[in-house]
């Protein structure tokens, strides 16, 4: 189940380096099995806008078929459970990782398996 949106505000400055927000969910329609305590802890999953990713993807070195090829993980790696599964350059950034936020993004992660996908965004060049 989803929890509604209820109410939010910023808990910081627009300037600051760190972005905190103080949210308000409507929990009311959540599956009845499904209680929360406190402590619970609940994910809070980004929609950036497809226009910013599809001009962030090549600035990554991700090349336009290479946006919607599945990432290899390398054997070993240590994955963070929102990057886990059959995962995309495209579909981790417009609904994995907040890229508006300056606090979280890069993502060190995503970035490691940015990398190892991507090429160079010049790669192209003669």
């Amino acid at each position: 189940g989803r929890a509604g949106w209820q109410s939010g505000a910023a808990a910081t400055a627009a300037a600051a380096v760190r972005r905190v927000l103080h949210l308000e969910l409507d929990v009311s329609a959540l599956p009845a099995g499904c209680a929360l305590e406190p402590g619970d802890a609940l994910a809070v999953v980004p929609q950036n806008d497809p226009t910013d990713v599809k001009e962030l993807l090549p600035q990554l070195g991700v090349r336009a078929k290479q946006a919607d090829t599945p990432l290899q993980l390398p054997d070993g790696f240590d994955a963070p459970m929102h990057l886990g599964g059959e995962l995309t350059p495209r579909t981790a950034l417009l609904e994995r990782v907040d890229i508006g936020s300056t606090s979280s993004w890069p993502s060190p992660a995503l970035l490691r398996l940015l990398l190892k996908h991507g090429e160079p965004a010049n790669a192209d060049a003669p």
